[in-house]
């Protein structure tokens, strides 16, 4: 045992030391726990574009601007006013539908309500500049006379009709020359060959098969040009022959039969893969009555579409109409009021001016070159339709841009392809647009 008295009175003063912080921490009062997380209450808008200005409203945010991080589906946006209770943020590219959240001062993320992400439509120029010429190049060095139609071949090359000539585009831009020559109907427009040994009275709007033939509307003929460039002309039967007069949409089923809509006669014809043909639909009087095959009438059915289950939807010019036909032959009236105009909302009460070009995408969504309002418009599967580019006012040289802030010159037939893109006949450009 260790009798040493410093011993003794370091071990007293141990226990007296022990017992004091024991009394103090059971006497004193615990400190009050604060929460200072964010909460999110409401947005002032739940849906929009790239760039919508959203408020987010809530507690517990910081009037530092550089404290606050609002996040749209997990993607960072910018703020750009912030109080204690609201914060000012922009929707950011390509954010996709999600829930926004915050943090304030690198804290964890605080979820909020969803924000339903729209797509903007993005217009750029893929090849051709605003002068009026037969160029082959790249891009902007490249040149076009007159576009009209436009075709994709399965590899996502684009073949379009201009002046006389059938041209190429690769993905790149990069633009030659088929077939055709500047000759025209001048020395004859109904002569088959290869390349510049072929001639063309105006071609007009393009469809493609698997194998990468392209299909031409070309006045009272349908024209066919191999992947090589050799061009052949397709038998009517002499009955038809009599009817077709200006051939000007064309379309191609699953089966191979090629239907073709005749803008002066106001039929639309079909060519059979056995080589029969025959009037498909419309009696030839110029209105716009709905009915069964040649019951039905058009009234300048310029342009066509088909899609997976062999509806053809057709641009009736002057009818200011978007008009269905079914496989049997029932033509229906889908879109447009009949009068001109660019009202947007349900299809039935919509107004389009002289819609001159049509195509359908892979979810059955419509879009229509509204030619007489310089704008791109869509009939979505739901039937609502929304203009998704242009300014409605011409524009020469024509502006990329998103939405309606883009500009046309003139917007012609277009072609959407496998990823939803579309591309546009735009007089002597090709534009494209994507959705971001």
């Amino acid at each position: 045992m260790n009798c040493n008295p410093k011993f003794g009175l370091i071990i007293a003063l141990s226990i007296s030391s022990s017992l004091f912080l024991f009394s103090c921490s059971k006497n004193s009062p615990k400190p009050t726990p604060t929460n200072n997380s964010p909460t999110i209450n409401s947005l002032s808008v739940d849906t929009g574009v790239y760039g919508t200005s959203i408020k987010v409203n809530g507690t517990g945010f910081s009037s530092t601007l550089s404290d606050d991080k609002v996040f749209f589906n997990g993607k960072p946006a910018t703020v750009t006013a912030a109080t204690s209770t609201q914060l000012t943020a922009t929707v950011p590219l390509s954010a996709g539908t999600g829930n926004v959240s915050v943090s304030v001062n690198n804290g964890s993320q605080v979820s909020g309500p969803v924000f339903v992400y729209q797509l903007s439509a993005f217009v750029t120029t893929l090849a051709g500049n605003d002068k009026a010429a037969y160029i082959d190049g790249k891009g902007a060095n490249a040149s076009f006379s007159l576009i009209w139609g436009i075709a994709l071949d399965p590899s996502g090359n684009i073949y379009v009709s201009d002046g006389y000539y059938i041209r190429k585009v690769t993905s790149d831009g990069t633009v030659t020359t088929i077939a055709g020559n500047s000759n025209g109907n001048t020395i004859g427009w109904d002569i088959d060959g290869k390349g510049s040994a072929a001639t063309f009275l105006y071609p007009a709007s393009l469809t493609t098969d698997i194998s990468g033939n392209v299909y031409i509307a070309d006045g009272s003929k349908i024209r066919k040009m191999t992947p090589d460039g050799t061009v052949s002309t397709l038998p009517l039967s002499s009955s038809l022959s009599q009817v077709a007069q200006d051939l000007t949409g064309i379309a191609m089923d699953g089966s191979g039969d090629i239907y073709a809509s005749d803008a002066a006669s106001n039929v639309i014809v079909k060519l059979k893969s056995d080589g029969t043909s025959a009037v498909f639909a419309g009696s030839g009087a110029q209105s716009s009555t709905d009915g069964m095959g040649t019951t039905a009438s058009f009234n300048d059915p310029i342009d066509m579409a088909i899609d997976g289950s062999g509806n053809l939807f057709v641009v009736d010019l002057k009818s200011n109409m978007i008009r269905k036909v079914t496989p049997d032959g029932n033509v229906t009236t889908i879109a447009g009021s009949g009068s001109k105009g660019a009202a947007n909302g349900q299809a039935a009460k919509a107004s389009f001016y002289s819609p001159d070009g049509i195509t359908i995408d892979k979810t059955g969504n419509l879009y229509i070159g509204d030619f007489g309002n310089y704008l791109v418009r869509e009939i979505s599967s739901s039937g609502i339709v929304s203009t998704i580019a242009g300014t409605g006012k011409m524009a020469i040289p024509s502006v990329d841009g998103i939405g309606t802030l883009a500009s046309f010159g003139s917007v012609n037939t277009l072609k959407a392809d496998a990823f939803g893109n579309i591309y546009v006949a735009d007089y002597n450009k090709i534009r494209k647009i994507t959705f971001q």
